[in-house]
């Protein structure tokens, strides 16, 4: 099954030399719309592997740190996104997202600062983690972990 999967992998590429998604998924973005098909996939290359072998697929969304393939139909837009996360006193880094748990999210926050004093705001808040791109807040119980987590995605 693997070798024929590989093979048809070859002569699709070979046909759509020219398309965009025989290409390197980009980093940081997200297409966004409703997923067709979700699995947990190794990297953003298995999940354009994914998207090629399902003729539905127009579009797909991988985000490390959970592993996650979403893909996606026609997107209505790209958006760059980024994870931006910290504690009350800490300076945030990129790239990231808090384990803690959500205490509650909060949208059309311009910039991570901001979101930042929200957190700061908020008695019980330990930790935030923002989504630049789609300007929201999550506030967290607990500080948890910081665990990597990159969106990359591609289209057809």
């Amino acid at each position: 099954m693997k070798i024929i999967r590989y093979w048809f992998l070859i002569c699709y590429s070979f046909v759509n030399e020219g398309s965009a998604l025989s290409k390197n998924p980009e980093k940081y973005c997200d297409y966004v719309g409703p997923p067709i098909k979700s699995s947990k996939v190794s990297s953003p290359q298995s999940c354009l592997d994914e998207c090629l072998l399902n003729k539905s697929c127009q579009s797909f969304t991988f985000i490390s740190g959970w592993n996650r393939c979403f893909l996606k139909g026609t997107p209505s837009r790209k958006v760059n996104v980024i994870m931006i996360s910290g504690n009350k006193s800490s300076m945030p880094i990129s790239d990231r997202d808090h384990s803690g748990k959500d205490l509650k999210k909060i949208e059309h926050i311009p910039s991570a600062k901001q979101c930042q004093e929200k957190c700061n705001d908020h008695d019980k808040c330990k930790a935030f983690t923002y989504i630049q791109g789609y300007s929201s807040c999550w506030l967290k119980k607990l500080p948890g972990k910081l665990f990597a987590k990159i969106f990359f995605c591609g289209r057809r």
